[in-house]
């Protein structure tokens, strides 16, 4: 309360000082009813001006402090995290990303996002999340690599049972799918088909090489990083198996999609695989949590877009990078900055819908068109039926002035009063409105008043007659006989 009170003194020693300003400006003497408005107006429009020149100082000088996920320092994942930070820091001043590299695989960052401790992720797009995640962008395929030792007699997937499998750690996307594709081979649910052996990726290729494990399993993109880890293995004495049954394993896990592990891509002279090999590959997707800011969001996925050049130089993982147009590619909704920014093209809903909007309005004109037509018929129709009436009304009072016979003048009272109840039935059944039946009124009224009129005049002239008055002394006489 005392902070608000200083306050309005404050204006109010602002507005006096203002007032005076006026007054020494405007002469000594003056003493204008609208001084104290005048100073008002000026001082509230110095008050926006501040507090806009404010807010533009605050804007300029807001820095937007991003974390990002990208799992453990010297995967794809990281290096990738690392040129998106830089790409996208060199063209938005305001916008600072911190990686975050000691996470355990996607799900470690799934559930980092879930809980607000960053706001961006790079992981899987089959690893399972909540209601709370958002997409921006598919970036790359990352294959399933399955390779053993040159002398196991192992050459398909279903050969391993019984076998000792490296993979990474527990937990993470790439152990996940290496179970799912087991569970594909297991002639029972509770069958041990092999042992899995977890470990960082490092210590996996090592064990393998130092003949402690018979296989390994990892999902890596086609990349450097690919050749240093899988590449060395192979060329140590390794081969890497097909991975077939690709839309079988979809029904049960629909993100997957099929590849290819090119002839020669890990050695070109002896090529190394010497075939093509078979295989699945799950994408990359760039995630963020559903309520951050939708602006951030669209400038990140402007920037992957609109600098795309600059990213493949220095990822060459970039040049995968797609947009999500298909709902069944990815696991997450977008996020609706990304969606403002992939719909930025497309014509808003007026033009998009221009011909059926303006069949609408048309078909709209026509009928009301007609059905104010229509009600102006039924009310033209209500108006004439009323004038029928009335021009009724006028001939009857027409021959009431030429009537001379006191029963043909009760016959016209008749015919009025069938006149009066036509139109109130009219009324009822809508046939007249009640506008016009007030206006009916009037000349019925006039009607009656001018019968009685005639009734009058007819009386005071039978009154004056000879016959009227002998008459009248006879009717007279037999009263007095009778008495």
């Amino acid at each position: 309360m005392g902070v608000l009170k200083s306050m309005i003194d404050e204006v109010s020693l602002a507005r006096k000082w203002v007032v005076d300003e006026l007054r020494t400006f405007r002469g000594p003497g003056e003493t204008s009813p609208y001084a104290k408005v005048i100073a008002l107006v000026a001082l509230l429009s110095l008050i926006a001006v501040v507090a806009l020149a404010a807010n533009l100082i605050t804007d300029y000088a807001r820095t937007d402090h991003l974390k990002i996920a990208t799992g453990r320092q010297g995967s794809e994942y990281s290096a990738f995290g690392k040129a998106l930070k830089d790409v996208i820091e060199k063209h938005h001043r305001k916008i600072r990303i911190e990686l975050v590299t000691d996470t355990h695989g996607s799900r470690d960052s799934m559930e980092r996002l879930k809980q607000n401790k960053v706001d961006l992720a790079l992981a899987q797009n089959d690893t399972p999340g909540q209601g709370s995640v958002r997409s921006i962008a598919l970036l790359f395929p990352e294959l399933l690599q399955l390779y053993v030792r040159d002398e196991a007699a192992v050459h398909r997937v279903d050969q391993l049972r019984g076998k000792r499998i490296a993979t990474l750690p527990e937990g993470s996307g790439t152990a996940c799918s290496l179970e799912n594709l087991l569970e594909h081979y297991k002639s029972t649910p509770d069958e041990d088909f092999a042992e899995i052996v977890h470990a960082d990726p490092n210590q996996a290729h090592t064990m393998f090489r130092d003949g402690q494990v018979d296989a390994v399993f990892h999902i890596i993109a086609l990349g450097d990083i690919a050749k240093d880890y899988v590449g060395t293995s192979l060329r140590a004495g390794g081969r890497l198996l097909p991975i077939e049954q690709i839309e079988a394993l979809r029904w049960a896990h629909p993100f997957l999609e099929p590849a290819t592990i090119p002839k020669g891509f890990y050695r070109g002279y002896l090529p190394l695989p010497p075939t093509d090999i078979p295989t699945a590959a799950v994408r990359a997707v760039l995630l963020a949590r559903k309520d951050m800011d939708g602006d951030i969001v669209y400038q990140i996925t402007r920037t992957l877009y609109e600098h795309r050049n600059e990213l493949i130089t220095a990822n060459c993982l970039a040049v995968h990078m797609s947009r999500p147009d298909k709902p069944e590619e990815m696991l997450f909704p977008l996020h609706a900055g990304a969606r403002a920014y992939y719909n930025r093209d497309k014509p808003g809903i007026l033009i998009t819908y221009a011909d059926l909007l303006t069949l609408s309005f048309s078909v709209t004109v026509l009928c009301v068109s007609g059905i104010w037509h229509l009600r102006l018929r039924l009310a033209q129709r209500r108006k004439d039926r009323a004038d029928t009436y009335n021009l009724e009304i006028l001939n009857l009072v027409d021959r009431v002035r030429k009537i001379e016979d006191p029963r043909e003048l009760e016959e016209v009272r008749q015919g009025l009063f069938d006149i009066f109840r036509r139109v109130v039935e009219d009324v009822a059944h809508e046939r007249v409105s009640t506008e016009s039946f007030q206006l009916f009124a009037f000349p019925w009224e006039m009607a009656i008043g001018a019968i009685r009129h005639r009734e009058l005049t007819l009386s005071n002239h039978n009154a004056r007659t000879p016959n009227g008055d002998l008459h009248e002394s006879a009717d007279q006489n037999d009263s007095v006989a009778s008495d």
